[in-house]
């Protein structure tokens, strides 16, 4: 009896050290009992955080602009330029150093045109026709209208030389002037003579052409 005692004193004391020491130890059965009450994590208080939505609005682009319309072009076209032969016969009395002229245009025919239609206009032979037509053409005029230009600073003219050569010379326009107002009053074709560059209304050049 005192052995046995002794033994349960001697667990006694072993137990009461385990649970001061908190040392694990199996009850009747495989699972270990601590000692030791097991420790929570208490649930953190602190919200996840959120992100805000962005307050900017988002960009938009623009649709592109549809193209302006394409004004009708309301300019007046660009003036015909032609040449021709004629006579001058008439000047403008405006007060102005750059005058109005008047011409009559004609026709300068040379070779077999000038022989057909001098043949058609007079009536004759064509033996008769190329002697009158054979050296220096035929000049016809069969159109009665006349027409009117106006010369300006951008006038180019060219007139016979003192000696009267065969090739004209460049003047100014006093001097075109001044000649051609004299052989118009005078009746002197051979001085009236031109070959006339037009745009629109306004004289290009005016040149004197020699004919015998």
């Amino acid at each position: 009896m005192k052995r046995t005692l002794s033994l349960a004193a001697i667990v006694a004391v072993l137990l009461t050290l385990c649970l001061l020491m908190g040392c694990d130890f199996i009850i009747g059965g495989n699972t270990p009992v601590s000692t030791i009450a097991p420790q929570t994590l208490a649930p953190t208080s602190k919200t996840p955080e959120t992100l805000a939505p962005t307050t900017e609005p988002p960009v938009s682009v623009a649709p592109s602009a549809a193209p302006l319309p394409t004004p009708a072009n309301t300019a007046n076209p660009t003036a015909k330029t032609e040449t021709s032969y004629a006579y001058v016969t008439s000047w403008s009395e405006k007060m102005s150093v750059y005058k109005d002229f008047a011409f009559d245009y004609v026709d300068w025919l040379t070779g077999q045109d000038a022989i057909d239609k001098y043949m058609q206009d007079h009536g004759c032979s064509q033996q008769e026709a190329k002697n009158e037509t054979e050296e220096y053409g035929y000049i016809r005029n069969v159109n009665p209208q006349i027409r009117w230009f106006d010369t300006n600073s951008s006038t180019v003219y060219y007139m016979p030389d003192a000696v009267m050569s065969v090739e004209p010379v460049q003047v100014d326009n006093d001097t075109f002037r001044q000649t051609m107002i004299t052989a118009i009053g005078n009746g002197e074709t051979w001085m009236t003579f031109v070959k006339v560059t037009v745009s629109g209304e306004n004289i290009v050049k005016i040149e004197w052409v020699y004919h015998p």
